[in-house]
């Protein structure tokens, strides 16, 4: 098995587990001025879902990439029980970064995925649709790829697929994110 990985914005360290190989890139805040380099031609980052991992995911790139052009929108069905929590941390229509996911996705450069697992399986047809030809649709697991191939179906070839999964329930990744504006580099491993 590879663990290898290109990178050509941050360094990697080659670190040994066991009797593997694996590498890695150490974060930490001085490494946000790379962020819009990393996020070349990313001009909106699309955020689907308010339950564990949009919040954090949401509010974390927000303040990652805050003097940046690359804006972070929230997406959310129309009446959803979520608005006033994405609201209450910033994220509102009249601010341009909240609206419906199917708009939002049809905006974003990178789709990040974030609705739960059933409602992935229900609608991904209408979700993969949605997607741009060139973008990139971003997982925090493997639900879903495992999903089209029980139903043998794939991703669309036109779309780019990434998956940033995070070893933690999302209120662990946005508690430890605040942290590290103490702590450099604390934050929640990610694959």
């Amino acid at each position: 098995m590879n663990l290898d990985f290109d990178t050509k914005v941050f360094e990697k360290e080659k670190i040994r587990i066991g009797d593997m190989d694996e590498y890695v890139v150490r974060g930490g805040r001085h490494l946000f001025p790379l962020l819009p380099r990393a996020f070349e031609g990313i001009k909106q980052i699309g955020v689907l879902g308010w339950s564990s991992q949009g919040p954090a995911q949401a509010q974390n790139l927000r303040d990652s990439l805050a003097g940046t052009d690359i804006k972070v929108k929230v997406g959310l069905r129309a009446n959803s029980a979520s608005i006033p929590h994405a609201e209450a941390v910033g994220f509102t229509q009249a601010n341009g970064t909240l609206g419906e996911m199917f708009d939002v996705i049809a905006e974003s450069d990178l789709v990040l995925l974030l609705i739960a697992d059933g409602a992935q399986a229900q609608n991904y047809k209408e979700i993969l649709a949605a997607i741009r030809p060139g973008a990139t649709l971003g997982l925090s697991h493997g639900f879903l790829l495992g999903y089209l191939k029980s139903i043998g179906e794939t991703f669309p070839a036109n779309i780019n697929v990434i998956a940033v999964c995070p070893k933690g329930m999302g209120p662990s990744v946005r508690r430890l994110y605040e942290q590290g504006k103490e702590v450099n580099g604390a934050g929640i491993n990610s694959s």
